[in-house]
């Protein structure tokens, strides 16, 4: 298997940094593994299942997509899902044979795959009222 020291929705957080459709804090910040209760305009990246595909038969190397959902959530419905849209396209066409690092390791994302349709949840009812909308991919991703 390829080992990784950080889960996939980390290395997928610094991605949609370094591509520039999220931010660390600010504008659209953006979060792994746990979405915190503010702000309403906000990125999650978590780690879903992904698949195994294949063996290297010259070193034996496990060939395996990790799951990634990206989870966006807004205050009002059209920025969110203009947001989401954003991200959907970007890294559909602008996320190939990436090198990103987190704390001190670098990872190299060659790309997204079987990115799906966005999904809206709907809204946060009773609670908050903010949208979400979600996407649901897997990425190819492995330390260099």
């Amino acid at each position: 298997m390829n080992q990784m020291q950080h889960p996939p929705s980390q290395v997928m957080r610094q991605v949609l940094i370094d591509l520039a459709v999220a931010t660390d804090g600010g504008t659209w910040p953006v979060y792994h593994g746990r979405e915190p209760a503010s702000p309403d305009n906000c990125v999650t990246v978590y780690t879903t299942q992904g698949s195994t595909l294949s063996r290297v038969m010259i070193d034996g190397r496990i060939v395996e997509k990790r799951g990634i959902q990206v989870r966006v959530r807004s205050r009002e419905e059209t920025p969110g899902w203009l947001k989401a849209d954003e991200i959907r396209t970007t890294l559909a066409q602008s996320l190939y044979r990436k090198v990103v690092h987190v704390e001190s390791v670098s990872y190299y994302v060659h790309s997204a795959d079987r990115i799906g349709e966005i999904m809206s949840l709907g809204t946060e009812a009773p609670t908050t009222g903010r949208n979400l909308f979600t996407l649901n991919f897997v990425a190819s991703i492995r330390e260099t």
